[in-house]
């Protein structure tokens, strides 16, 4: 709590707590001082009406018109009480709402620069390997294992900035309602299959656990760009997150019952803090900080899935997966899958 409090305390913060402080300090003092004036004009309407009816103070605080000043106080004393409580109850929440709305949108311009600084960093690493790989054939006389190497490089680079250009345009067309979906077949264990292949060739060490139910190709209606997304996020993150483990392993459940599909996918990699979970799905977030993390990613991928997600009325959830690593699990409501048998049909 102390950390964030600190990570936010910029200058504009700072002299919003000094405004805040000085309102609190200012409205107090206020109701202070009225109570003061309220309880003298009190003591001197008191004072004022002994006299004119040639009483003592004691003996007209024993009269009736005492009881009636005294209630008539009672009331002014208790509206100044209520009155103040309200109005420094009201500042402290209009001022903690601004407080909040100020956070919300420094931590947003954070996570667009962090995205700049990412998109930059996504979009020049693939354009200079395909760069170095198109000069390297133009200027040397290679063998054809040698071209085909760097023919491969390249066409991986390809592949990632057109996974890049369509996170964009999904992220695009979530933000614009004007935009539509298609609903078309689509092959969502051939996407999965082929998604684990390539990552695999991308991720040597790692080993697979891939199960599914009914065998075959599960066949569903919707948009395949939306649903690919949601498959090839998952399982790049999984691989990308659980590099750094000794022996990284994935392992990934699909099932289809009637109208529904469920995709599940563990890793035992880094895993996720308790309390980035929710944050993990915030459009451009990302953990750590952009000048220092080596991990490759635009933080719109999660944000993609998510929505993608609630199109389909589904459901994800985000756990630990014991004793390392995390679990996702994503739960979509479709139109009655199709299966159609295939005994080709392999993550190797």
């Amino acid at each position: 709590m102390l950390a964030r409090f600190l990570t936010h305390l910029t200058k504009p913060l700072i002299l919003f707590y000094i405004v805040f402080i000085y309102i609190i300090i200012f409205s107090v003092w206020w109701s202070v001082l009225l109570f003061q004036k309220n309880t003298i004009a009190f003591d001197e309407k008191v004072e004022l009406n002994a006299i004119g009816m040639n009483l003592s103070i004691e003996e007209f605080k024993q009269s009736a018109s005492y009881e009636k000043l005294y209630e008539k106080f009672s009331r002014q004393r208790l509206m100044i009480i209520t009155e103040g409580t309200t109005f420094l109850m009201l500042i402290v929440v209009g001022l903690f709402m601004v407080r909040k709305s100020f956070i919300r949108e420094l931590d947003l311009a954070t996570q667009q620069r962090n995205f700049l600084l990412s998109i930059t960093h996504e979009l020049k690493s693939p354009l200079a390997g395909i760069k170095l790989s198109i000069q390297t054939l133009l200027r040397h006389t290679l063998n054809q294992e040698k071209k085909d190497r760097l023919l491969a490089n390249s066409l991986t680079d390809v592949e990632r900035l057109e996974g890049l250009v369509e996170n964009i345009l999904l992220a695009a067309k979530f933000d614009n309602p004007s935009y539509g979906f298609a609903n078309e077949d689509v092959e969502v264990s051939s996407i999965l299959c082929a998604t684990i292949r390539q990552m695999q060739g991308n991720y040597p060490r790692h080993e697979v656990e891939y199960k599914q139910a009914p065998e075959g190709i599960i066949r569903i209606k919707g948009d395949k760009l939306a649903l690919s997304s949601v498959i090839i996020n998952l399982v790049e993150n999984a691989f990308k997150y659980s590099e750094s483990a000794e022996n990284p392993k994935i392992c990934i459940e699909l099932s289809a019952s009637k109208h529904q599909i469920q995709f599940t996918i563990s890793d035992n990699g880094v895993g996720i803090p308790a309390d980035q979970k929710q944050k993990i799905f915030e459009k451009f977030y990302r953990i750590g900080n952009e000048n220092t993390r080596s991990t490759k990613g635009t933080g719109l991928g999660l944000f993609i899935v998510e929505r993608v997600v609630e199109m389909y009325d589904g459901i994800i959830k985000v756990t630990d997966n014991e004793p390392h690593g995390t679990t996702f699990k994503v739960q979509l409501n479709t139109s009655e899958p199709q299966i159609a048998r295939n005994p080709e049909l392999s993550v190797s």
